[in-house]
This record gives C-alpha cells, structure tokens and sequence, in this order.
C-alpha cells in the first residue's frame, strides 16, 4: 500500500504536468543480486527517449523478495541510480527528473508468490519503473529561427542583491550566479566571481556572521534532491555546504557561518515551466545573522 501512495502522490502532485498530457510506464528488469542496465533495458530507454516528447518522469525501483532487508533497500537504492545515471548520459535533462526513490522489496514478492523453479527469486520484482509523462511522439527538427534574446524574470531580478555590504541584519539575498552541476555540489565555472566578492565581503567585515541557505529545483513536496557524487538525499543541504567550504578553506572563520539546506520547500516557482524558472529555484540564498 505504502508504495502505491508514493506513486499516487507523484500524480497528484504534478496536476499541471498531467493536465492534458498522457502518462506511461516503463519496466527494466535486472539479474539477481545486480544494479548493472542489461543491454536490452538500455535499449528501452533509448527507444523511449528517441520516440516521445517526455516533460516529466520519476524512477521507483524494488527487490525482490531474496535477501535481506538492508541489502535490498541499497540494492533499489543502486538499481535508481544507475537508471538515473544512464539517462543523463543519454543528455536528458536532470531536471525533468522530479521524483527517483528505491523503495527496496516489492510489496507483492514472497516465497509463495515464487512461479519459476529455476529462480530463487521473482523475475518480475527485480525491476524499475520509469513514470512519464509525455505530449505524444516526437516531431522531426525544424530549422529554427534566431533565438529571442532571453528576457529575466523580475522574480530573479528582486532576488539579485550583489553588493552583500548593503545587506542588513536577517536580510536575504540570492547568490547571483552561483550555480551547479545537474545533481551534484560541484560548482560551474561562472559560480567563482560570486564566490570571490563574498570572500572579499567576509574578509574586509570582520565582524559579520552569515547563514547560507540552499535550495533545489525540480523536486515536489518541499522533498531533497539525490546528491549523485555523496550518493545522499541531501543535495540543497550540500551545495550549502559547498559555499560554506569554500570560504572556510580560504581562511575565514567557520564560527561565522551557519549553513542549512531547505531543499525544495521554498521554490519560488512551484512547478518550473523554463529553463530560467528551474535556475530561480536551483539557489543558495546567504542572510545576515549579525553585524
């Protein structure tokens, strides 16, 4: 039961998604006791992202029955994660992943349910499934025409506070600029100038204690992102993390820092209709705790 609820609350989360859009499934089967994408599965995906115009998906992945309890939570975990891996690798956008969750044992796998001698286990529960939505099959690409000169959103405009000294106490910025690699902490190169002034501010305010906050895109119900390099469910919290040592590590105070990570509880778009929208939400936001 407790499995159908997430996929439930997967649905009934998205109304915009789905309004008007179809949704489908697709199933990968592994080997005992394995995470690794057979050949065939691979080709799944591919058929699937070479022939429908997918806005959404989530990944669930289960055991069977085989095992025990711990092992088959991380095995589901593993078995999420490459899905996951491999559809980035394919170039599909981490963004329009918004829900992945290895749920371990499938509610439905026991011995009694056993059908094939020749398999300790249930074929049928050593699987993930792939949620989508989708607009229908993909169209043949057009010459387009030239790219309208991108327009910012006055949303990321009030946001953008560069001159930190102009702050005052329990006042929140955004930190212009400072943005990451798809699913993980690391920093992209344009993240550094930002880095530098809030260096320099930290440095030349000796007395300033600040909170980092951060924040992720892409995600429902306030839920975390999956951190793909700490392999943890702590993603807005360790790109917090990430800033915080990045000043620590060129010398200031780790006393005067207070970091926290909000994940997607305070998406200023709830549901990301852009690329601009996803960057909005994909944040960390620094505030003054003290002068």
């Amino acid at each position: 039961m407790k499995n159908h609820l997430l996929l439930l609350l997967f649905i009934l989360l998205t109304p915009t998604l789905i309004w008007g859009q179809k949704r489908d499934t697709l199933k990968l089967y592994f080997d005992m006791n394995s995470s690794e994408l057979s050949v065939e599965s691979k080709k799944k995906i591919n058929h699937l992202l070479a022939t429908k115009e997918i806005k959404a998906l989530s990944i669930i992945a289960y055991t069977d029955f085989v095992g025990s309890e711990k092992a088959n939570f991380t095995l589901s975990r593993n078995r999420c994660q490459s899905t996951q891996e491999y559809l980035l690798s394919q170039s599909f956008p981490n963004e329009k992943i918004v829900y992945t969750k290895g749920l371990g044992v499938h509610e439905n796998s026991n011995i009694e349910h056993v059908t094939d001698p020749s398999d300790r286990g249930i074929r049928e529960h050593r699987l993930v499934e792939i949620i989508y939505l989708y607009d229908g099959i993909k169209k043949k690409k057009v010459p387009a025409s030239l790219p309208k000169k991108p327009v910012k959103s006055k949303k990321m405009l009030s946001q953008a506070i560069p001159d930190f000294s102009k702050l005052k106490v329990g006042e929140k910025a955004l930190l212009e600029h400072i943005n990451f690699v798809g699913g993980t902490a690391r920093f992209l190169p344009e993240a550094i100038p930002t880095l530098k002034k809030l260096l320099d501010f930290m440095q030349q305010n000796s007395t300033v204690h600040i909170q980092l906050e951060g924040h992720i895109c892409c995600q429902l119900n306030g839920l975390d992102g999956f951190d793909m390099d700490a392999r943890n469910d702590s993603l807005s919290l360790n790109r917090a993390r990430a800033v915080f040592n990045y000043l620590t590590k060129n010398g200031i105070d780790p006393d005067r820092i207070f970091y926290i990570g909000r994940g997607s509880s305070q998406k200023i778009y709830q549901i990301e209709a852009t690329e601009a929208e996803r960057t909005v939400n994909r944040r960390v936001e620094i505030s003054i705790l003290k002068k």
